[in-house]
């Protein structure tokens, strides 16, 4: 297929949003543009480990063209790296040099930016099952967890972060488990602010903004549910204390609805109160469509699915990058809001579900398993924000 012969694709349709929108739209599978790869460059963790393989390779000068290359937090990282024993500084000059004999470069994981791992280990044999990521370590190799490698099923005994080891037992079980957590987002500051719909002659007040920024992530784990493998039910619900909250900052875009819209919602019978599972619906749906206009996978995003009353940001459409410090997709959904917003409200229009289905807004990976999502709230929210998109006042 790749050389002067002709070749064959089959694409078997998965019932989520992003292949049933190519099922419905079978011409834009083939005709969508080739997309940029994301990357964002500035990354602190991303930055602090490629200096240290830069720096094994030529000595960096904090106060030299270097900058140029490396950005303005160059300096700030690079003495933080001195004083951890990392780099070492060249006498009588601003240039820092790694003297590790091997290139730090080869101990560097490709699929994580995470500086720690947790080894698995099986309690019978001391084997090394796996070594995983320990930012995903807490949601995975929990205390009573049933964690599946290779075919085989692990029960976890314990987990401690500390040491970065996990003892576990292989066991035939009857069940699986899946962690319950909540998520909260705290906005630490805006970053860029504009219209929905730039040509839009709505004053600011009465229009509807799309705003990014810094955010703070805080998962916090009371306990797990252990699953019937056949059916799914409930077990038993575990409830634990011990963890410690997994906290990281990132990158967000959101967007609040103006009291003007908020009025014409109330009219049609929709409060404030059932924004949880109404804008909840709407992340859902965008983030399982974003990769049909950037270069992103949808596992990269996520919304605020645990939403309480008590959360600062419980009234906002928002999605945040999962990657420590975000990698730029942020940036390019800010661009690109409208057009998200558009190919969503036709997935779910054109689902025929009543009450939501994996085809229009459940998504797999929802810390609340998509309970109490409103589809018809969701579809008259993204009828009124893209009616504010194009009247005028």
């Amino acid at each position: 297929g790749r050389g002067s012969r002709d070749a064959l694709s089959i694409l078997i349709a998965m019932d989520c949003p992003l292949d049933q929108f190519f099922i419905n739209n079978a011409k834009r599978l083939l005709s969508t543009d080739l997309k940029s790869a994301v990357a964002d460059p500035t990354n602190v963790q991303q930055l602090t480990h490629h200096l240290v393989a830069a720096a094994w390779e030529h000595p960096l000068n904090i106060i030299g063209k270097d900058q140029l290359y490396f950005g303005t937090k160059l300096d700030k990282i690079v003495l933080k790296l001195s004083s951890r024993g990392q780099l070492k500084r060249l006498r009588d000059s601003m240039k820092f040099l790694c003297e590790a004999e091997v290139s730090p470069a080869r101990s560097m994981g490709i699929r994580d930016v995470s500086e720690d791992s947790v080894s698995v280990i099986d309690e019978a044999s001391g084997r090394t099952v796996e070594i995983m990521d320990s930012d995903a370590a807490p949601f995975k190799l929990y205390d009573g967890a049933v964690y599946m490698h290779q075919g085989c099923s692990y029960v976890v005994k314990h987990l401690d972060l500390d040491s970065g080891l996990c003892q576990a037992s292989k066991q035939n079980v009857d069940y699986y488990t899946e962690p319950r957590h909540h998520t909260r987002v705290a906005i630490l500051g805006e970053e860029r602010c504009c219209r929905l719909n730039m040509l839009s002659m709505r004053p600011p007040e009465d229009s509807v903004l799309v705003r990014s920024g810094g955010v703070n992530i805080s998962h916090h784990f009371y306990g797990y549910n252990k699953r019937g493998s056949g059916d799914s039910k409930i077990l038993e619900k575990v409830d634990m204390s011990h963890l410690p909250a997994v906290e990281y900052t990132t990158k967000a875009v959101w967007i609040q609805l103006p009291n003007t819209l908020r009025k014409e919602l109330q009219k049609l019978g929709l409060g404030p109160d059932q924004d949880a599972g109404t804008l909840h619906a709407i992340e859902h749906v965008i983030v399982s469509l974003c990769p049909l206009v950037i270069s992103c996978d949808s596992l990269d995003l996520a919304g605020q699915c645990t939403r309480r009353d008590s959360d600062p940001c419980t009234h906002l459409i928002l999605l945040y990058e999962r990657q420590k410090g975000g990698i730029g997709i942020i940036s390019q959904i800010m661009d690109r809001m409208k057009d998200l917003l558009e190919i969503a409200r036709e997935r779910i229009t054109a689902c025929k579900c009543k009450r939501g289905c994996p085809t229009c807004i459940h998504h797999p990976r929802c810390l609340d398993h998509n309970e109490s999502l409103e589809k018809e709230a969701a579809i008259a929210v993204l009828n009124l924000i893209l009616k504010y998109c194009y009247q005028k006042k």
